[in-house]
């Protein structure tokens, strides 16, 4: 990545780069740590609820004034309690389970008019508005994939048919760690450039706006993704394991 954005910065990639996939694997500690307040969004608990008593952006914060009845609690802070205990439950469910990995690759980006429009030309193609928006300025891309494995699905399995509410909540907690993992990633690219005099984009994912899902066999072929991380498609186009993430963030100058 670093001769990448070196290369950028000195204005000298080639219109054509040699796109070569690289891996990356981190362990539990690498990971931004979990947002209690993240999942509970996940499991289809309101943000305005979760914000109720937490602060700024969604965070534990709604789960922390829980009291006992002598304490003055109610039924609010019993359904807290349950809350806090079945999230506990999860996390508790899935250490040594989660693998985090990405795989990714840097490539140029050039324009070219598209219906009287200026659009990012990709190796994968798209005329995506949002994302020509998004990319507004860059040179080049990192687009990327990555995953926490299987081990979350095959819990869920387990508990989705037996005990309802610990599998809604293994769901939400797999999808805030493939997030975290995605984030985690986002920071390490957005100090790499900044590091060059860079600016890196919020990533972009498929599915989002105008983007279409149908761009995912492209990106995970570019990305080395199935034979890397193991990540396969469906006829419609959902990737297994479940809690797997791709995206492009774009590079530009400052």
């Amino acid at each position: 990545m670093k001769e990448f954005l070196h290369n950028l910065i000195m204005g000298t990639l080639p219109g054509k780069y040699d796109i070569t996939p690289l891996h990356l694997e981190y362990t539990e500690s690498d990971i931004f740590p979990c947002n209690r307040g993240e999942v509970l969004r996940y499991a289809g608990i309101p943000a305005a609820v979760i914000r109720e008593e937490g602060s700024g952006k969604i965070d534990g914060g709604y789960l922390d004034p829980v009291r006992k009845p002598e304490e003055g609690g109610d039924a609010q802070d019993d359904r807290k309690a349950e809350l806090a205990k079945l999230l506990d439950t999860a996390a508790e469910m899935a250490e040594g389970q989660l693998t985090y990995r990405v795989s990714y690759c840097c490539a140029p980006v050039t324009w070219q008019e598209y219906e009287g429009e200026a659009y990012p030309v990709l190796p994968f193609p798209q005329h995506s508005r949002a994302l020509m928006r998004n990319l507004m300025g860059c040179r080049g891309v990192i687009i990327f994939a990555a995953t926490i494995g299987s081990g979350i699905d095959r819990l869920i399995r387990r508990y989705e048919r037996t005990q309802q509410a610990v599998g809604v909540m293994l769901q939400a907690y797999g999808a805030e760690r493939v997030e975290a993992l995605c984030d985690t990633f986002n920071k390490e690219v957005s100090d790499s450039a900044a590091a060059f005099g860079l600016r890196a984009r919020p990533r972009f994912s498929p599915g989002f706006a105008d983007l279409p899902i149908t761009v995912q066999p492209d990106i995970l072929s570019i990305t080395d993704a199935g034979r890397r991380l193991g990540i396969t498609l469906n006829s419609s186009f959902l990737m297994a394991p479940s809690k797997s993430v791709t995206g492009i963030i774009g590079i530009r100058k400052r």
